[in-house]
């Protein structure tokens, strides 16, 4: 089944127990639900994508310069990408599953007046990041329940019956709950090679 972000916000209803009112189109409709899960659809969904590195939402590019040395700290400046919402990392050349934490690229998050700077010491870096994805066609069911939940927590003092405060924070354990369920299916999804040595064993050959 495609999702789109009607049925996600239909869902969210759901989730709140009204089993009434359907969101057709989130963009056009007017009713009082669909106006209440608009005002919130896009930063619900951010922070859903942010809060979890979603396989569909991975993207790795190479990174455009800005400039070299700076400051005093870093050798390079990267533009932060457009598309981003969250860095996960600047590969190393070893992969993520085997990284010890002497082998991370170290790395900053600052700005100049054109925008957001990325600051490392490594030339020509690339980054894997979670991008801003709009399509809710290509999302996950793991993310599609677990941006529900969001939805619901948000909207539920506007919509909710009843004791809309223990309904919202129902909610909140609900979305928590989602998203250690997708931690769990993602790490089933990968088959990773030998644990890396810890840095204590490594010192020691």
């Amino acid at each position: 089944m495609a999702h789109s972000d009607a049925s996600i916000a239909t869902l969210a209803l759901r989730l709140l127990g009204d089993g009434r009112n359907t969101v057709a189109d989130l963009q056009t409709d007017t009713t009082v639900q669909a106006k209440a899960c608009r005002a919130v659809y896009e930063t619900a969904r951010d922070e859903v994508l942010r809060d979890h590195p979603w396989q569909f939402a991975m993207k790795r590019a190479e990174l455009a310069q800005v400039e070299a040395d700076p400051n005093e700290e870093w050798a390079y400046s990267y533009r932060y990408p457009s598309d981003c919402l969250f860095i996960r990392r600047i590969p190393s050349g070893i992969r993520a599953t085997k990284e010890t934490l002497a082998q991370k690229i170290e790395y900053e998050i600052g700005r100049d007046d054109t925008g957001l700077l990325i600051f490392t010491d490594v030339e020509n870096a690339e980054v894997e990041y979670t991008m801003k994805e709009e399509d809710a066609g290509r999302y996950h069911p793991d993310f599609v329940m677990a941006l529900a939940f969001r939805i619901a927590a948000y909207v539920a003092p506007q919509l909710a019956p009843g004791d809309s405060l223990q309904i919202t924070e129902r909610m909140v354990r609900f979305y928590m709950a989602s998203i250690g369920k997708a931690k769990g299916n993602s790490e089933n999804e990968r088959r990773p090679g030998g644990q890396p040595e810890s840095e204590i064993i490594s010192s020691r050959t």
